[in-house]
């Protein structure tokens, strides 16, 4: 899941998140993934941004109407946002992906 996001999905930003999705015709379902750097902190750290941002898609994530996988990308300087910031961010990026055009990408002909 997460090297064909990296590698043919697109992503959207807002420091120090980055959201990565992928809607194409292999995809099946819609999951959520995680990219916690080890410099972001500590374990207990990376599994509470993992909490809060988990909690943001699952909100949201009656509102995804085509198989999308969705990876949140965490840059280290996320550790010094508070969980309110960090929801928000997280918030943010949901909705920005939400009103994206919700169609499946069809995989070019070689």
């Amino acid at each position: 899941m997460f090297k064909a996001v990296l590698e043919k999905g697109k992503s959207l930003k807002s420091p120090p998140l980055n959201l990565r999705y992928l809607r194409a015709e292999t995809v099946d379902q819609t999951r959520l993934g995680f990219i916690v750097r080890k410099k972001t902190g500590n374990a207990v750290m990376r599994n509470s941004i993992r909490r809060v941002l988990r909690e943001v898609f699952r909100k949201r994530f009656h509102e995804v109407t085509a198989p999308t996988w969705v990876v949140f990308d965490v840059m280290p300087p996320a550790s010094s946002l508070t969980r309110r910031a960090l929801r928000q961010k997280g918030e943010d990026l949901v909705t920005r992906l939400l009103a994206l055009p919700q169609e499946i990408q069809v995989a070019a002909a070689p």
